[in-house]
């Protein structure tokens, strides 16, 4: 199955924000806890937390930075 242009736009941005939040949560997470035995559950629930926020900024933001490459990049 393709996807079209807008539907992979959607999933990109979606993606974006999962994997970046997931890593972000992660190391700030473990810089503030370390490795206790508590990591997983917090990271989890900061995960969630970030990848609420980090969805609409990707929305918004992804455009806005496609935007300023291609001004610049032709």
């Amino acid at each position: 199955m393709k996807l079209t242009r807008p539907q992979a736009a959607v999933l990109f941005i979606v993606l974006m924000a999962f994997f970046m939040s997931a890593a972000m949560s992660l190391v700030l997470t473990f810089i503030d806890q370390g490795f206790s035995s508590r990591l997983m559950s917090l990271w989890l629930k900061n995960w969630t937390i970030s990848f609420v926020v980090a969805t609409p900024v990707a929305w918004v933001t992804v455009p806005l930075v496609r935007r300023i490459v291609d001004a610049v990049s032709r």
